[in-house]
């Protein structure tokens, strides 16, 4: 079997950045794996002599490329020490090519076929394993084991085991297209309510777009074809189920609280209403609570802004109910603590996606139906922009990124003000963001600023935030909060060596809390 030239090249073109001196694990990508031949190394990890035919080899490998087609496909490059760089990083395999090709067909469940090129490089002989993609809805299994059998799919550049049921059927779903809001929910179109399709048209209308304008002047039954909510056999789709007819439990818990595990000021749980009219309510009310601060850092916008700005506000609400698992009975939570804003949703990240790769991995969602109509209400992004844009907004107003978190069962989005205690903490170590904390020169020159460990120590010259003594924080808080440069086309960073202040608080009242 003759793989495709791009893979290859790819691999080609993985083997050059080595050659030239960077480390063979930083080359590697979704669809780019470095391997090591096992046979190579002995018992005190010392180089030796490797196999031409060797069963736990081949298992490995197997399992590998199994984990690999049950993703996107790509290729192994094998004789490469992932930890190396340069010609140290070639140490070479003897594995026989076509062997080890019928290897892994025998040991994969259903037969997974990969090509399997030799190549040379720094003087020694390497394997170039092309994978394909896994087009059916049944994943690979690889016998990792006499007794053993594995199914995995490579989430970023790791392998991550599917365990249960849920996460099988989940990525069966996702393989065969199976989209749940395009399903017919067996609901007359009747049962959508008029304060619901009310909600549609001015959700249309407040987008100010003409052809949207338009759309909202057609009557009931011609505006929910065109949106694709009502079905040829006059029932609703399930996305129009959801968006117009009532519910018996809501579907949106809104909590306000003044803080953490303090008993809500205010709460929004609507049942008997279609989810946009939930989700305009819930909208309002966090606008009506969404005090306003003052923007006082040198790259950060001037003025007086939100403490949490609106598009983030929007784009975390819209996210949850465009991706979240829609079998699941649970609402979705938000809780609004002073100038936090935490939004849970229930059901795991989907298509590949994890904390780390969110910004960078494409975005997939379980309801495209859904998505498609958030979208021509213009409540969604276009596909795959929704995320960066809640990055852009919250970095452009001087606050510090979001964060988004898997657990118990779902996703977690958080977004803050400046003024949150720890919030530069907690955010700034979420993600593999460019932001440091303010430290010494010896500390600069030891450590790169996007590095994973933070520094917490104050420099001498920091200058304490102009907020009341309630809010100022204090000297172990002190931080300089790079934004996010690379999503502003701005590479400058703040100058000098002390901290800026983000943002301080406004002189204008609070909002009344009460419920």
């Amino acid at each position: 079997m003759s793989a495709s030239n791009e893979t290859f090249d790819a691999a080609r073109a993985a083997i050059a950045r080595v050659r030239d001196g960077e480390v063979a694990g930083d080359v590697e990508t979704e669809t780019l794996d470095c391997k090591e031949d096992p046979t190579r190394r002995g018992p005190a990890g010392r180089l030796q002599p490797g196999a031409v035919q060797d069963d736990d080899a081949a298992r490995y490998f197997a399992d590998e490329a199994a984990c690999m087609a049950n993703h996107e496909g790509g290729t192994l490059l094998v004789g490469l020490d992932d930890k190396g760089s340069g010609p140290g990083a070639f140490i070479g395999t003897d594995l026989d090519a076509a062997w080890l090709r019928h290897r892994i067909r025998d040991l994969t469940t259903p037969p997974l076929v990969v090509g399997v090129e030799e190549l040379s490089e720094a003087g020694v002989r390497l394997l170039a394993v092309s994978v394909p993609r896994n087009p059916g809805p049944e994943p690979h299994v690889a016998s990792v084991s006499k007794r053993g059998r594995r199914i995995a799919r490579r989430i970023g550049t790791n392998c991550h085991e599917m365990v249960g049921m849920a996460e099988l059927m989940s990525w069966a779903r996702e393989r065969s297209g199976y989209d749940w809001s395009a399903g017919p929910s067996d609901r007359p179109r009747g049962d959508g309510r008029a304060a619901a399709i009310d909600a549609l048209r001015d959700t249309l209308r407040e987008s100010r777009e003409p052809g949207r304008i338009e759309l909202a002047e057609h009557d009931d039954d011609a505006l929910l074809r065109r949106l694709q909510l009502l079905r040829d056999d006059g029932t609703l789709a399930q996305a129009g189920a959801l968006l117009t007819a009532p519910a018996r439990s809501p579907r949106i818990l809104y909590l306000n609280r003044q803080a953490v595990g303090a008993p809500s000021t205010h709460r929004i749980e609507q049942a008997g209403r279609g989810l946009l009219e939930e989700l305009r309510l819930v909208l309002d009310a966090i606008e009506a609570r969404n005090r306003q601060i003052t923007g006082a850092g040198e790259h950060a916008a001037r003025g007086v802004v939100r403490a949490i700005p609106r598009e983030a506000i929007r784009e975390a609400l819209v996210n949850a109910v465009m991706h979240r698992d829609w079998d699941r009975p649970e609402p979705i939570t938000v809780d609004h603590v002073d100038d936090q804003l935490i939004v849970f949703s229930p059901g795991e990240f989907f298509g590949g996606v994890t904390e780390q790769t969110v910004l960078t991995t494409a975005s997939r969602t379980r309801n495209r139906r859904l998505g498609d109509v958030l979208r021509s209400l213009r409540l969604a992004e276009r596909e795959g922009t929704g995320v960066d844009r809640m990055f852009v907004e919250m970095i452009r107003l001087g606050h510090p990124p979001p964060t988004f978190q898997q657990r118990d069962g779902g996703v977690r989005s958080r977004a803050c003000s400046p003024r949150t205690p720890r919030c530069h903490l907690r955010c700034a170590t979420r993600l593999a963001w460019p932001s440091r904390f303010t430290c010494s020169a010896r500390d600069r020159r030891s450590r790169s600023p996007s590095s994973p460990r933070m520094h917490r120590r104050s420099h001498p010259t920091s200058r304490r935030s102009s907020g009341s003594p309630s809010t100022r924080p204090s000297s172990s808080r002190r931080r300089t909060h790079d934004r996010a440069a690379f999503q502003l086309g701005d590479s400058r960073t703040p100058s000098g060596s002390g901290s800026e202040p983000c943002c301080r608080t406004s002189p204008a009242p609070r909002p009344s809390r009460s419920a």
